[in-house]
């Protein structure tokens, strides 16, 4: 009975979790820079059958490796070019990373570990959201999770059976084809820390990892287009991407994306509430390192080596950190599922209850202090709901029944993630430049561009925006969409037009103006 009693709780969760990851996926606006550049990448990619040079608006694109592009090409070409089908594989990979958590944890520590692991992973917002980008992060995450679990079932295991070491060349080779050789330095650094930290001899247990077909299998799998696109481009693709947007982004902000170290840190603290405040309220379990299992030791110096390569990092962004969310619930779940291991939410839980509770506060005086979004301010009362479940979860607090205190706590923060994509984005999305100027309905005109303009609108009309620079004659009719500190050196070149829509793109300073040329 109880056996039947678990395979019916390990089906309602992981359904729940499917339906959160898969929640509203098609129902909001690729808007977002880089969504709107991967998922525009891979139509131009799926509409020319152009399998090796990802291109952006026509011109190559150097940002990412061409793994996501693919995957967002087979959802094309399975539900058609629309926002559902961009992020159809980044929900997919989401949930399937919780499915690997959560029945590790339960293989390893019982269904309650694996319940807290994957609720850890589900009530953090950052994680809901990420996942509901089309975007290569999910399929980052996916892998290198992917990879530390099956070198942790080789370790585990009987080391002369090199098969999960295999599995993991496969899955490391995906990885790198996902975001590029960040996959090797956190995955190869974690194994060689974690041998390091072995009683053995080093070299005779690094000697065990390094399995020739392990190697050969992630080589056959991750070379092939880098070298193919080397070729192609004259070497100037890989030239691009390590340097510029490896190795500059690490020495240096981008894109005006730099920050102290704290901000890494204070990214992942935020990002994976509330299990992130457990773990720092418990501090002292997580670093009772040589009585905890191999998969708790890898999970510790994966988690620990990311957030500090990237606190290194000059460029920061909540995302880049993100990988570590998986390992970092497997250690709440074995933290909490210990014996006397629901004492530890005491005053973690109750730091997280209280950002709960603020939420409505902070997100209402936020919109109301921006002008533009004032009148949308009243977006901000959605997720009071949450902070309700916040007081039923502060009263369990008072009561001390600490297991009851933290779910709800978890149930309130996943609530304010369906609130977000259910209702209060929604709000805010219905106003920006892609679906309020209604440009989908002139996608039959030609799109031209004027210097920079949106990248969202590249997916929106499904073709090239030309670049009205760069033409020869001028056209007769068409759209033209700029930034609205560029009309008056557009005005110079004598078109006839009526402006058909002008409005400031969403969080952003620049204005976009949509004219008709005639």
């Amino acid at each position: 009975m109880k056996k039947i009693e678990h395979i019916w709780i390990s089906v309602i969760f992981l359904l729940a979790a499917f339906f959160v990851h898969f929640a509203q996926i098609g129902n909001l606006s690729i808007y977002i820079l880089d969504e709107a550049k991967n998922a525009s990448a891979a139509m131009e990619m799926w509409q020319t059958s152009e399998w090796v040079l990802p291109t952006f608006n026509g011109l190559p694109r150097y940002d990412k490796p061409p793994l996501h592009y693919y995957f967002f090409g087979l959802a094309y070409e399975l539900f058609e070019i629309t926002p559902f089908a961009a992020r159809f594989f980044p929900a997919l990979m989401g949930w399937w990373t919780i499915c690997m958590v959560f029945f590790t944890m339960k293989r390893k520590f019982g269904i309650e570990a694996g319940l807290v692991s994957g609720f850890a992973l589900l009530a953090s917002v950052h994680w809901v959201i990420q996942f509901h980008l089309a975007v290569p992060d999910p399929f980052l995450i996916f892998f290198l999770t992917a990879s530390l679990l099956c070198f942790t079932r080789f370790w585990e295991g009987n080391r002369l059976r090199k098969t999960w070491l295999r599995w993991m060349g496969l899955v490391l080779g995906l990885a790198v084809l996902s975001k590029g050789p960040v996959a090797i330095v956190l995955i190869v650094g974690t194994i060689v820390l974690f041998i390091l930290f072995q009683k053995g001899g080093f070299w005779r247990d690094f000697k065990f990892v390094l399995d020739p077909f392990a190697i050969l299998i992630f080589l056959l799998v991750s070379l092939p287009w880098y070298l193919l696109i080397a070729w192609k481009t004259d070497g100037v693709w890989v030239q691009e991407f390590f340097f510029k947007h490896n190795v500059s982004r690490f020495a240096s902000p981008m894109e005006g994306h730099g920050g102290g170290f704290h901000l890494t840190l204070l990214f992942v603290l935020v990002g994976m509430m509330p299990g992130s405040m457990v773990l720092v309220a418990s501090w002292r379990s997580v670093l009772t390192y040589a009585n905890a299992p191999t998969l708790v030791k890898i999970s510790l110096i994966f988690s620990a080596l990311t957030i500090m390569f990237f606190m290194l990092s000059g460029t920061k962004l909540p995302n880049y950190t993100a990988p570590a969310y998986p390992f970092l619930a497997i250690m709440i779940g074995w933290v909490i599922a210990r014996p006397g291991g629901w004492k530890q939410v005491r005053w973690g839980g109750l730091i997280s209850l209280l950002v709960l509770i603020s939420l409505p506060i902070a997100v209402y005086f936020g919109l109301r202090g921006d002008a533009t979004y004032s009148d949308s301010a009243y977006a901000g009362w959605y997720f009071l709901v949450g902070s309700g479940i916040g007081i039923v979860s502060l009263y369990y607090w008072f009561l001390g029944r600490w297991r009851s205190h933290y779910v709800s706590l978890c149930i309130g923060f996943l609530t304010v993630s369906l609130i977000f994509l259910i209702w209060a984005f929604p709000v805010l999305d219905n106003r920006n430049p892609v679906i309020a100027s209604e440009a989908s309905e002139l996608s039959e005109l030609d799109f031209y561009h004027f210097g920079e303009f949106n990248p969202s609108f590249v997916f929106l009309v499904k073709k090239t925006i030309v670049d009205l620079q760069k033409l020869d004659d001028k056209p007769k009719e068409g759209i033209v969409i700029l930034r609205k500190g560029n009309m008056e050196e557009f005005v110079k070149l004598g078109y006839s037009y009526d402006v058909i829509f002008e409005g400031r793109d969403l969080f952003e300073k620049p204005t976009t103006v949509l004219l008709r040329i005639k």
